[in-house]
């Protein structure tokens, strides 16, 4: 695994737990904008005593979750949704 994605991989939830629920105004404006973010690597990965080549492609997108039930909200909105970033 290239240590690009490594990085990805252990920074993602470092962010999430640092903004907390009272995320920063340029955090908000980024993500908030009901866009997604696509990101690719080329990697290395090995298996079965092989190395293979390949890409890894990541999609981050803020959606609506249940706090209670902990799914993704079909319907987005209501007392019981929290927006997490996935």
């Amino acid at each position: 695994m290239s240590p690009r994605i490594k990085w990805s991989i252990l920074a993602t939830p470092a962010l999430l737990l640092t903004l907390g629920s009272a995320a920063a105004d340029p955090f908000s404006d980024y993500w908030y904008q009901g866009l997604a973010e696509i990101t690719s690597y080329d990697l290395k990965q090995a298996r079965y005593g092989e190395i293979h080549e390949g890409q890894a492609v990541l999609i981050f997108v803020t959606e609506d979750f249940s706090e209670s039930k902990h799914v993704k909200l079909d319907r987005p909105g209501g007392p019981d949704a929290v927006s997490v970033l996935s």
